[in-house]
């Protein structure tokens, strides 16, 4: 055997295991762009979902918006003496604009207020659920705290 034969041979084993390599190289490559395809499809999947679920989420948060003012109202109207029929009389306001809402009185307003604070809403939500300004809230929690200290 000559060396110009073996070194012949060697070059072709070479050859030949750099295109192995190449070769499994690219399988390997294709088994990725597999997989980083699935992992993009999953990524948008999640996507999807999770705006849905902002969706739903915000729903739910004005919904209980909504119905934290139903009961802060039903609460007012329970506390509310009940007026016998023969004392009923039209109030200036009723007979002025007789669709309008009563305005709740400072009593009222302050136990609405303490009763959503003690169910763990904070000021702005406060405000906001009872229209009231944030200052008045913040002033009617300061205001008992101080009372309780």
């Amino acid at each position: 055997m000559t060396i110009e034969l073996g070194i012949s041979l060697t070059a072709m084993l070479l050859g030949l295991s750099g295109l192995v390599f190449g070769l499994t190289c690219l399988a390997r490559y294709r088994n990725c762009s597999i997989l980083f395809e699935i992992q993009g499809r999953q990524l948008e999947d999640a996507e999807n979902a999770l705006s849905e679920y902002k969706q739903l989420f915000e729903s739910a948060a004005q919904k209980t918006a909504d119905n934290t003012r139903r009961i802060a109202w039903l609460e007012t109207r329970v506390r509310q003496p009940k007026k016998a029929e023969s004392d009923i009389a039209p109030e200036i306001s009723d007979v002025i604009s007789p669709n309008s809402a009563p305005v709740p009185n400072i009593t009222e307003r302050r136990h609405r207020v303490l009763s959503l604070s003690s169910r763990g809403q904070n000021a702005e939500s406060i405000s906001a659920t009872l229209g009231m300004l944030k200052g008045e809230v913040e002033l009617i929690l300061s205001l008992n705290q101080m009372q309780n200290a």
